[in-house]
């Protein structure tokens, strides 16, 4: 199994929308950790102005470096803590890949919009955050992502044209055979067993597309056998017979 390269403390406070202690939770939280991993700590938010949102994050970016997704591409940024404030699901993946983090704490926006990333991370909960729950998936579609897992190469996170035809293959197999399937939750399983947030959040668009009968378009042939629904059928039997003896 694919395996993270690097591990770091995590954190996530509830919504800021809905609570004033959010904020100030994650602020706390950033300077404490800044005292243990150093470098420098980061306020990334949406946009710039999103710092005139409130005061507390005024203070904070006089005194630690403060970008968006789009100027940190820029920024010479050496690496430190980090408080993401309000991230979309993409740029929640980005700055959790990046091995410039050394820690990091999420204030949401909207809470479900990261639930997936908390149920896989399991991060510490500040104030009145809620814990997510774990993904449960078919059995069947659980033995074609840990075939999906086996095949591709993590650090192209499922950019690479072979990646992602086999998973898009199995995906696509899975649906012809009647299987349906949570994408948040593939996304959340696919965090769980070690996939990069990036490749995990591709993975998670490819499955939304096709349980929405829309195509997603691969180059190559199937390198999945004709037979492959069945061996990952016997493989989910097999797996439950050896729990049941547990």
């Amino acid at each position: 199994m694919f395996e993270r390269s690097h591990t770091y403390p995590v954190a996530v406070t509830e919504s800021s929308a809905g609570s004033d202690q959010a904020l100030p939770l994650a602020v706390q939280w950033l300077i404490g950790q800044h005292r243990v991993v150093r470098g420098t700590p980061l306020l990334l938010t949406p946009r710039r102005m999103s710092v005139d949102y409130d005061p507390l994050l005024q203070d904070l970016a006089k005194r630690v470096q403060a970008e968006t997704p789009q100027t940190l591409l820029r920024a010479g940024w050496p690496g430190g803590a980090v408080l993401a404030c309000w991230p979309s699901q993409t740029d929640l993946g980005k700055i959790s890949d990046s091995p410039r983090t050394r820690a990091l704490v999420v204030v949401p926006w909207r809470e479900e919009e990261v639930q997936p990333w908390v149920a896989a991370r399991s991060p510490q909960l500040l104030g009145a955050a809620k814990p997510a729950p774990a993904a449960v998936l078919d059995p069947v579609v659980e033995q074609a992502l840990l075939t999906v897992t086996a095949m591709v190469n993590h650090s192209n996170r499922l950019a690479g044209t072979l990646d992602k035809r086999d998973a898009v293959r199995a995906l696509q197999a899975l649906r012809r055979a009647g299987y349906r399937y949570d994408p948040a939750q593939i996304y959340t399983w696919a965090l769980e067993h070690g996939w990069p947030e990036q490749g995990a959040a591709r993975l998670r668009e490819f499955a939304e597309t096709i349980m929405s009968g829309g195509q997603v378009r691969v180059q190559g042939g199937d390198a999945l056998r004709p037979d492959i629904v069945a061996e990952w059928r016997q493989r989910a039997a097999a797996r439950g017979s050896d729990t049941k003896r547990q």
